[in-house]
């Protein structure tokens, strides 16, 4: 009898019977199989039987059907096997049948850049079974990984403790990503069982290369029966026996590698194994690039914040008026030159538009100006009259430029104002040019 094992998320451990030849599998009571998670749509996918051969159709669902870190078509039928993970949303089932053995190999290998659909239909039966509980709950726990952690050193420790807790043959392992501006593979973890002085860590640098350059999932249960241009004189120095990789590939590209060895014992993994690996690598690939996403935007707020508050130094301390605006003409921020150059104090400007202290006769002179913004970009400096809180007139030459979004839309609108009465005296005071504002 064949179940639909349910992996991770609230209903994780549920399993039901495939007792028919179809069975729709959503978030709504009518299907066969109701599984209550918001990333499910209602009719989220179709599993079906054919010729004893199971296969899968996404029901275009919201969030896709993804095996093997790839997203299948809408109306794709795409045939699976015991133990393939299989993500309807941020949910992993998998389909297990217990009474199935898996022959021995010497070496086996996945293709984890190929498309998915007609290609997999050659892969043999037990080629991808993942039947062992505990690698079920590995993947669920490596999985629940991604919600607790933005720490790419801890996200890949706990990842390689995980697999050397499930796989007690390993004796050493590493997790390398690829630089993506230098294309460097770097180590973020190497790990061994019996971690004490003295001990060097290594992994196959050859296997490595190979696994990322060709997209492969890679497993020698026996090295000694491997052909010499499989291997290199490492593996012969390390007298490693049992040896896997598997990619890690996020958007159809590798970004780097799991890797483990065995020094003991030839035939240390088995197929399943390597299997529980590439089940791995796509919440793992999910989690590192989250982290290392997470940990390039918290550089990047750094570096803003360090700008802003340059910029908030250098506009508070030029003797120009430095105004911020929308396109309706309201003050959104001032420096505090602009309350000595209108009278007004700083937190009144910014509930007022131009239109309350400008002169009259100048107000289409701002129009005019403001209107020509999205086709000249920074406006030649040109001179308005405002009326001062103690009701004299002051004279101002201004300089006007745009701040767009991305669809270039002109959403506020930077100002810096001098008076005219201390243009004369200009070359004495640092201008915001010269203070390092940029408009």
């Amino acid at each position: 009898m064949t179940k639909l094992y349910i992996i991770n998320g609230p209903m994780m451990g549920h399993s039901f019977d495939l007792n028919g030849n179809t069975a729709f599998v959503g978030r709504a009571p009518d299907n066969e199989i109701q599984i209550n998670d918001r990333s499910v749509s209602r009719k989220h996918l179709r599993i079906f039987k054919r010729a004893d051969q199971f296969f899968v159709e996404d029901l275009n669902s919201a969030n896709g059907t993804w095996i093997f870190g790839k997203q299948i078509e809408p109306g794709q039928e795409c045939q699976v096997t015991e133990g393939l993970p299989i993500g309807i949303g941020t949910i992993l089932i998998s389909l297990v049948e217990k009474d199935s053995e898996e022959d021995s190999i010497t070496q086996y290998s996945i293709d984890l850049l190929k498309p998915t659909g007609k290609k997999w239909r050659n892969l043999p039966h037990n080629n991808r079974r993942i039947s062992d509980g505990r690698h079920l709950e590995l993947i669920h726990e490596v999985s629940t990984t991604l919600m607790q952690s933005l720490d790419v050193d801890e996200i890949a420790g706990k990842i390689m403790g995980s697999i050397f807790s499930c796989l007690k043959r390993i004796d050493s392992g590493a997790i390398l990503l690829l630089e993506k501006e230098t294309g460097k593979l770097k180590e973020i973890i190497v790990k061994s069982r019996e971690e004490r002085e003295g001990i060097i860590l290594t992994y196959s640098r050859t296997i490595v290369s190979r696994v990322i350059r060709e997209g492969k999932a890679v497993m020698m249960s026996d090295t000694g029966k491997e052909e010499r241009e499989d291997l290199s004189d490492s593996i012969e120095l390390m007298r490693v026996k049992s040896i896997m990789c598997v990619p890690l590939i996020f958007k159809s590209e590798v970004r780097g590698a799991i890797y483990v060895h065995s020094i003991n014992v030839p035939y240390g993994f088995r197929k399943d194994d390597l299997l529980l690996l590439t089940g791995l690598s796509t919440p793992a690939t999910v989690a590192l690039e989250n982290a290392l996403l997470y940990s390039k935007s918290r550089e990047i707020e750094g570096a803003l914040r360090r700008s802003e508050q340059k910029y908030r130094t250098l506009v508070e301390s030029v003797e120009d008026m430095v105004f911020t605006m929308d396109t309706d003409g309201r003050l959104i921020f001032c420096n505090p030159r602009s309350e000595m150059i209108t009278g007004y104090p700083m937190d009144t400007l910014v509930h007022m538009t131009y239109r309350d202290f400008v002169a009259l006769e100048s107000i289409p002179v701002m129009e005019s100006q403001m209107a020509s913004l999205s086709s000249r970009g920074v406006t030649d400096p040109f001179r308005v009259t405002i009326h001062h809180a103690d009701g004299r007139r002051v004279h101002l030459e201004l300089t006007l430029s745009p701040l767009q979004d991305e669809e270039y839309e002109t959403v506020e609108i930077q100002g810096v104002a001098k008076k005219i009465g201390e243009l004369t005296r200009a070359k004495e005071l640092p201008s915001y040019e010269e203070a390092g504002v940029t408009l």
